[in-house]
């Protein structure tokens, strides 16, 4: 378990008193994986005979775990599904060699997770494997501020199943009520709803313009509660995160 109880000093911060713990998402949410996805994406097909994907259409690829994005991939390119199981593999080899060559830190967020309040614990929750998202939170310099970083081979469950998220919210002794959880897809949306915690969405992410197009629309409905799935905080810059109020 990927653990760290030193953390940095809390800014001023007036918001977020009805959470007791925040579960982040990694890729999308924290980090841009996107160009070295990319890269370790295209020497998997070029194993297989097939031909790369640019940047662009791998963005709209990523987000529901690592076969999804190779059977996504391998029919963009004019493959099989049959061929999963070797590309598969070889995206992991790919992907383990080049993990942190052009990922980067999205604005604001090394700073903002560091002026959340120090008695609030944070976590990453994502469908990456654990081994690598600890290690791109350590190498990226994240660690500091993350009391867990859990991926979803470390509970054999991927979101939009809340067992990942229920999971860290057992570990911190925090009720899922209070509990957010921030991400910047649908099934970050849905895992939320399925865990019963509130749930920020942040908009420069992975996530399509239509689920955030129709989360902006429901921000005037004051019969949903703001966090609720239906309508969720909406973070368009990741330093929003310290000026939400449930």
């Amino acid at each position: 378990m990927f653990t760290n109880d030193s953390r940095p000093p809390a800014g001023h911060v007036e918001s977020l008193g009805s959470y007791a713990l925040i579960l982040f998402d990694l890729d999308g949410t924290l980090i841009d994986s996107a160009p070295d996805l990319t890269l370790a994406l295209g020497l998997a097909l070029a194993d297989v005979g097939l031909p790369a994907h640019d940047e662009p259409a791998v963005r709209r690829m990523v987000g529901d775990g690592q076969r999804t994005l190779i059977e996504r991939a391998l029919l963009a390119a004019g493959g099989e599904l049959t061929q999963t199981d070797e590309t598969l593999a070889r995206f992991r080899h790919h992907y383990t060699e080049h993990l942190c060559e052009r990922t980067q830190v999205y604005p604001q967020v090394r700073e903002t997770l560091a002026a959340l309040p120090a008695v609030i614990p944070q976590a990453v929750a994502t469908n990456k494997p654990g081994r690598w998202a600890r290690q791109l939170c350590t190498q990226l310099q994240l660690g500091p501020s993350l009391r867990w970083v859990l991926g979803e081979d470390d509970v054999g469950a991927r979101k939009p199943d809340p067992k990942l998220l229920l999971h860290l919210c057992e570990l911190a002794g925090v009720a899922p009520a209070r509990t957010l959880m921030v991400g910047d897809s649908r099934i970050d949306v849905e895992a939320a709803r399925a865990a019963g915690v509130a749930v920020a969405l942040c908009t420069y992410g992975y996530g399509d313009a239509e689920l955030y197009a129709a989360a902006r629309a429901r921000q005037a409905d004051l019969a949903l509660p703001l966090g609720c799935a239906d309508r969720p905080f909406l973070i368009e810059q990741f330093a929003q995160l310290l000026t939400l109020r449930s």
